[in-house]
This record gives structure tokens, sequence and C-alpha cells, in this order.
């Protein structure tokens, strides 16, 4: 064979090598783009209930609310607020004591669960601003009226058959959750749900509070009051 013929011979051994690893390559990108799993930033907030995601569960039915909760729930009525906690018996340092006083009795318990609900006989303006203790939201934030968004500190929250707002108030793994839902132009259900502080990393003692007998966890706290707030109905 001359010269000529072993350079063709050559060039087109190295073509089918080059076609085959873009082959190759194409295939494991297709292969891996169907089975990598990814982030759907669309995921609802509140997942849907099943038809028996609440059984077992007890209901709750007083002179303004009804609601069905977890049975390890305990439900009581205080005025005009019906309050649901949850605690076990757990002696430590309350992790949103700032002042580091040393004389600061521990907590006795460790409360993992706890929401209060309310009916208002107020708009939502004026239950705002009487609940949250001062009018900075009032003076900043409403318009016309009309309660105005900042992300992170008041979105808004669809719950179940509710549609409102929630207001983040707080600092370093401490502070509360408030809803507000207007359920008419004269009445406002108004739902507190504080932070379960000893979860939150920047404390450091969170990975033995959830490791804890009996303790309800951050993701099962979170389910219980989706399912709860789902099933409430505010009576006329």
């Amino acid at each position: 064979m001359n010269q000529k013929g072993l350079v063709h011979i050559i060039l087109a051994i190295i073509i089918v090598a080059l076609a085959s690893a873009v082959g190759y390559s194409t295939l494991i990108k297709d292969q891996t783009e169907q089975t990598s799993p990814t982030q759907n930033d669309n995921t609802p907030l509140q997942p849907a209930l099943s038809p028996t995601a609440t059984s077992g569960w007890k209901k709750y039915s007083g002179a303004a609310l009804e609601f069905e909760y977890p049975s390890l729930i305990s439900v009581k009525q205080d005025g005009e607020t019906v309050v649901l906690s949850h605690s076990i018996a757990y002696k430590h340092t309350d992790p949103c004591d700032f002042k580091g006083d040393t004389d600061t009795p521990p907590l006795d318990k460790l409360s993992d669960f706890g929401v209060s609900i309310m009916v208002s006989n107020k708009n939502l303006k004026d239950t705002v601003q009487s609940n949250q203790g001062s009018d900075y939201i009032v003076k900043n934030f409403f318009e016309d009226n009309i309660l105005k968004l900042s992300e992170g500190f008041i979105d808004k929250f669809n719950i179940g058959s509710l549609s409102g707002f929630q207001i983040t108030s707080g600092a370093e793994g401490c502070g509360i959750y408030t809803y507000y839902f207007p359920i008419s132009s004269t009445n406002t259900l108004v739902v507190n749900r504080p932070f379960i502080s000893e979860f939150i990393p920047v404390h450091g003692n969170y990975q033995t509070y959830l490791n804890l007998p009996g303790i309800i966890p951050p993701n099962q706290e979170k389910e219980f009051f989706v399912k709860v707030l789902s099933s409430l109905k505010v009576k006329p």
C-alpha cells in the first residue's frame, strides 16, 4: 500500500472514532436529562389533602370556628381565641433569651406546636394595626385600604378555602408568623404561629432537640398546621 492510501485509511479511522464519541456523549446527556431529578419551583406550599389525610383526627366546633386536629394536640378556648398546642417535658435554655442572663431559669418544656386562631370583628386594616401592636404596617404597607406585598415580610397566603396574607416578624431564629384572612368587610380571621426556635440551625442544640422522644419534627408541624387550616371553617 502506498503512503497516500495509508493516510486515507488513518483519516477514516479518526473520523469514525470522533463520530462515535459525539454520539455516545449525546446519548449520555439525553439519558441524564431524562432521569435526573429537577427542582420544581412551582411546587405548592400547601399539599393537597387526600380523603384519609385526617383519619383519626378530632373535630373542634365552637361558636365561631370549626376544624379538625390531630389527637395528640391539645385544644383550649381562651376568651375569643382557640389555642392549639403540644409540648414535651424537657428542661433547656430559652433560645430566645438574648440577654444571656445566667439567673434566668431554664424552660421546663419544649413547645413544638403552637397555633392560636380568632375571628376579629374589624376589617383587615384595623385588625392588622391592633394585632401587630403598632401602626408601622398600616402606615407603610396599606394603600387605599389594600395591603401591599413585600417578599419575605408580607406575602400572599392561600390555603383551603382561605385567601389572605402571611406576615413574618422575627430575628435570629425567633419570631412569629401571623396570618390574616379577610372574611368580610367587618371580620378578619387571625392565626398566630410562633417559630419553633429550638429547631432552627442558628441555635446550636437543634439536633439534640430533633432527636427527643415524642417530639413533633418541623416537617410534621408544618403538615399539621396546613391540614388544620385546610379543614377550618368560620361560622356565620
